[in-house]
């Protein structure tokens, strides 16, 4: 996800905000962190880059998805899902009160493959 608030005229500054997602911890809740919060940290980031009068870039990443995939993980891919979905509802909650923000939200490839076991038959 990234989101853009434009403001301002003349050279915009790019800023970069990382942060360590919970990834697979769905799967694994005795590594979960005490009281973490997925949109926690997005909404911190945008709470500090909001002041620079002029505006902002932020991409938020959910890159642990791909990996929970490849591991036939499906707690992992849906905590995933979810850790983004809370980014996103973030994002936009910041986008309506500004009135003057933009919303991305992509992907670089998708899959399905290990959601449903390679055995599985139609339903008849």
């Amino acid at each position: 996800m990234a989101i853009c608030r434009f403001a301002g005229k003349g050279r915009r500054r790019l800023i970069t905000a990382i942060s360590i997602r919970r990834g697979d911890l769905y799967a694994k809740p005795e590594t979960r962190r005490l009281g973490a919060d997925a949109g926690a940290d997005d909404e911190k980031a945008i709470d500090l880059l909001s002041r620079n009068e002029k505006g902002f870039f932020l991409q938020v990443e959910g890159a642990s998805i791909d990996k929970q995939d490849h591991a036939a993980n499906p707690c992992g891919q849906i905590g995933e899902t979810v850790d983004l979905d809370e980014a996103v509802q973030k994002a936009l909650e910041f986008a309506r009160k500004d009135g003057n923000t933009l919303v991305i939200v992509t992907a670089d490839h998708a899959h399905a493959s290990q959601i449903i076991p390679a055995d599985s038959k139609a339903p008849d």
